[in-house]
Parts: C-alpha cells; structure tokens; sequence
C-alpha cells in the first residue's frame, strides 16, 4: 500500500480535471495519450527484455 499512497494525488488531480467542465476533454486525452506512450517506451520493452534497466 505503501507504493501507491504517492499516487493518490495524481489520481485526485486528475479526476478533477475530467469532472471540470472547460478541461475535461483536454485531460482525458492528456491522460490516456501519457498511458500510451508508457505502455510503449516502458511496459513493452521490459516485458521483451525482461529488464528494467
């Protein structure tokens, strides 16, 4: 639980973006373009490599 506490803040920040009305739509794109490109450059490389490194 421990790992996750930091992120509470980046989840609240951005639920807050996405029930704003003039941000809303800016937001979501911005948070699901950031997963995107994490899934790219981090998640799949590690898994084909089997290193973090």
């Amino acid at each position: 639980m421990k790992y996750f506490t930091p992120l509470f803040v980046f989840i609240a920040g951005w639920i807050l973006l996405i029930f704003s009305d003039t941000l809303a739509t800016i937001g979501l794109v911005n948070g699901l373009l950031q997963l995107l490109m994490f899934t790219f450059v981090v998640c799949i490389p590690t898994w084909r490599t089997g290193r973090m490194s």
